[in-house]
C-alpha cells in the first residue's frame, strides 16, 4: 500500500506534456523510490487548485483556492486501488476544472488538513455506474460549470471512485493516463517486492524470450469468453519470438480458480491450456499452497506483456505497469483502453 508523500509531488503545466502519447511515452522505465513510504489508511485525498481560466497559469495566485476531491471506498484490493489510481489522473488531467496536482494520497479524511487546519466538511458527490457516461455526475458536470465545486478549502467531495470522468469523455482514449506511470511507480516500488521467479516450474532446458502474464479471473470478475485469452495466447507465439532472438515466450496464469476447478473443468475442456509454454499459479483464496497476491500482482505489473481478466486487479497492473503489449477484454467489459492496448472481444 506504498504511496508517494505529498511533499514529493510535483506536475508539470499543459504546454510541457502532450496530450496524446508519443512512441516513447508507451513504455516507462520503473525507477524504485530511494525511501520507502508506507500508508495504512483506506481513503485517498486529491487537492486540486482552481484558478479562472483566464489566468494564466504562471501568473495565477501561488496559494489558489483548493476544489478538494477524494476517493473512499472498500470492496477488494483491486477495486479500492485502481479507484484511487482513476481520481489520481482525473485530479491530474489539465482540462478538468485547472485542477493541477494532488496531495497526501492514502491520508485518512479524517485525519486531512488542508493549510489554516480547519475541519473538514465531507459532502458526497454524484457518482453514476461506470459506463454510464450519458449520465454527467459531479466530476463532469463541475468541470461543465453546470455544478458549483465549492472551493473553500474544506469542503471534500468524496465517493467510491472517478471512474465516471476517467472512463467517459475520451480521457483514457487521449494517452493522458501516460504522464502519472512514473508517479505511480515510484509508490509502487516505494516498499520491497516479491523476486518474480519467472522460470519456476518450466522446464530448465529452454531459453524462453518474454513474459507474458495472463489473469484469469475465476471469481465474480469472470465471464470472459475463453476464446478472448486463447486468441491472446496464439496470437503472441507468433508475434514475440521475433522480438526476443527467436526464443518463445513463457505464460504464467495467475488465477484465484480452485486447482480442482482448473483441471476439472477448464483443462479438461481445453487441452491446449495444458502446453509446456504454460503454467499456471493457483492464489491462496482456494488453494492451501497458493501464491500469494503480492507476487501475482508483481508479475502482472513486471510482465512484457499482459493478458487481462475482468477485473480491477488487472486495470491496477495496467497502470502501473511497463507492459509493452496489453489485451482488454473489450466488448464484455465497460472499461475504455489506453491507445496501447489491444481490444478484443470477450
Amino acid at each position: 500500500t506504498a504511496q508517494p508523500a505529498a511533499a514529493a509531488v510535483s506536475t508539470a503545466s499543459s504546454a510541457d506534456s502532450p496530450s496524446t502519447p508519443t512512441a516513447e511515452a508507451e513504455h516507462f522505465t520503473a525507477q524504485p523510490a530511494a525511501a520507502a513510504v508506507s500508508t495504512t489508511a483506506s481513503s485517498s485525498v486529491i487537492a486540486v487548485t482552481q484558478q479562472p481560466s483566464s489566468t494564466p497559469r504562471a501568473e495565477a495566485d501561488e496559494k489558489g483556492t483548493m476544489c478538494m476531491i477524494t476517493s473512499r471506498g472498500a470492496d477488494g484490493l483491486g477495486h479500492q486501488v485502481e479507484a484511487k489510481l482513476s481520481c489520481m489522473i482525473v485530479a491530474e488531467e489539465k482540462d478538468a476544472l485547472g485542477w493541477e496536482q494532488f496531495f497526501s494520497l492514502g491520508a485518512s479524511y479524517r485525519k486531512y488538513r488542508w493549510q489554516q487546519e480547519k475541519e473538514i466538511t465531507l459532502h458526497k458527490r454524484n457518482l453514476p455506474d461506470v459506463g454510464k457516461c450519458s449520465q454527467v455526475g459531479f466530476l463532469r458536470s463541475a468541470e461543465l460549470n453546470r455544478s458549483m465545486c465549492l472551493a473553500d478549502n474544506k469542503t471534500l467531495y468524496w465517493n467510491d471512485n472517478c471512474w465516471d470522468r476517467l472512463y467517459c469523455h475520451g480521457l483514457m482514449e487521449s494517452g493522458f493516463p501516460y504522464r502519472l506511470v512514473p508517479q505511480f511507480q515510484r509508490g509502487y516500488y516505494a516498499n520491497p517486492k516479491p523476486d518474480l521467479r519467472w522460470l519456476d516450474g518450466f522446464p530448465a532446458d529452454r531459453e524462453w524470450g518474454k513474459r507474458v502474464v495472463l489473469h484469469w479471473r475465476a471469481g465474480d470478475g469472470g465471464g470472459v469468453n475463453i476464446n478472448y485469452f486463447l486468441y491472446a495466447i496464439r496470437e503472441l507465439r507468433q508475434e514475440l519470438p521475433a522480438a526476443a532472438g527467436g526464443r518463445p515466450p513463457l505464460f504464467r496464469i495467475q488465477t484465484d480458480a480452485s486447482k480442482a476447478n482448473w483441471y476439472g473443468k477448464i483443462v479438461s475442456k481445453y487441452p491446449v491450456l495444458n502446453a509446456t509454454d504454460i503454467l499456471v499459479d493457483f492464489g491462496q483464496e482456494r488453494n492451501e499452497d497458493g501464491s500469494p497476491l503480492t507476487l501475482a500482482l508483481h508479475r502482472m505489473v513486471s510482465a512484457d506483456a499482459l493478458i487481462m481478466g475482468k477485473s480491477a486487479l488487472s486495470m491496477t497492473a495496467a497502470f502501473i505497469g511497463n507492459q509493452s503489449i496489453v489485451y482488454l477484454p473489450h466488448t464484455c467489459w465497460d472499461r475504455k483502453p489506453l491507445p496501447h492496448w489491444r481490444k478484443r472481444s470477450c
